[in-house]
């Protein structure tokens, strides 16, 4: 996979992380997805269409994402995964998924995002064959952050 495709996740998660729940995101390793690596237990998965396709994966533990819930939403503490907690990681990506869209579309291509989607309970999110897949890993205060990214470049 290109590097092309692969900063915008990178920028607009540390950006996103920063103005959203105050966390700085620094960027720890830059693998090959291997069958199983990166699998977190709340991982938001979304797809992206038009002239580049492929999907995009935010992982993070349960307690991250109970912090980045309660960060998001203003109040104290959330102690478990709920509907919030689901909708917060969901939204995140969105917000992630949207800037590095927005860095993607200034060049030659033309991005659509489809519908996200929060997977709670460990699993290993597959990509499909032609596609190799990248997991970025970051580590703020609260712990580890992945992004899962995978595209393929389909010229009109």
């Amino acid at each position: 996979m290109q590097v092309e495709f692969i900063n915008p996740f990178v920028e607009s998660s540390i950006n996103t992380f920063d103005t959203m729940l105050g966390q700085r995101l620094k960027r720890t390793s830059l693998q090959v997805k291997d069958k199983g690596f990166g699998a977190l237990p709340v991982q938001a998965v979304i797809g992206i269409s038009g002239n580049v396709v492929g999907t995009a994966v935010l992982g993070m533990t349960s307690e991250i994402a109970c912090m980045a819930a309660a960060k998001m939403l203003m109040v104290d503490e959330i102690k478990e995964v709920n509907d919030d907690v689901v909708d917060a990681v969901g939204e995140l990506l969105n917000i992630i998924t949207g800037g590095a869209k927005a860095r993607l579309n200034n060049g030659d291509y033309a991005l659509g995002l489809l519908l996200s989607t929060v997977v709670v309970g460990k699993g290993d999110i597959r990509f499909p064959s032609e596609v190799q897949p990248v997991v970025i890993g970051f580590e703020c205060e609260w712990g580890e952050v992945t992004i899962e990214v995978g595209f393929v470049h389909t010229p009109e």
